[in-house]
């Protein structure tokens, strides 16, 4: 597979979220909260949690005020980057538009564990460029020049994604 001179695209195609994935991330947000929440009041009350069995009072007085004040800002982060994946998915559920992409580079990642990694470039709209992982059974049936469908939304082109299971349409 020889692909044009032109260097590979370098915007990574969209990958909505799911229910799942923003269930997480603010349930991994509640948790360090929670941690955050479990800190203070240890250390507001060293008898709580009975902790002097399991570690060395004096390191835990030491550093307990300094670690369970950092939990606060990493549950806002999660929350922060639950917010913004929904809100890009929702953007793009209720903006996109499909339309017919080109492919221009397909290439492997050298193995590493779990293996390799097959991709597929792909330019659309007003020159708009952009990546795309595919599996491997995919990646052999694809060509360069071969036209496919992709959905993006005009005007952001950090929000599209070629679809495999859809014709192209025709230009």
């Amino acid at each position: 597979m020889t692909n044009p001179p032109e260097s590979r695209p370098t915007q990574p195609a969209f990958l909505p979220a799911t229910g799942k994935d923003i269930l997480g991330l603010t349930a991994l947000g509640v948790l360090s909260l929670a941690g955050a929440a479990i800190g203070l009041l240890q250390w507001l009350n060293p008898s709580l949690l009975n902790l002097d069995s399991l570690y060395n009072p004096s390191w835990l007085a030491i550093f307990l005020p300094f670690i369970f004040p950092l939990f606060v800002p990493a549950a806002f982060y999660l929350w922060w980057l639950a917010w913004r994946d929904w809100r890009r998915t929702r953007v793009f559920e209720q903006s996109k538009v499909t339309g017919a992409a080109t492919i221009t580079h397909l290439w492997v990642d050298p193995p590493r564990p779990p293996g390799k990694k097959y991709y597929v470039g792909y330019q659309y709209g007003q020159g708009q460029s952009a990546y795309q992982p595919v599996p491997v059974r995919t990646h052999k049936r694809l060509a360069v020049g071969e036209q496919v469908a992709v959905e993006y939304v005009p005007g952001r082109p950090e929000l599209s994604r070629i679809d495999l299971q859809k014709k192209a349409p025709r230009r």
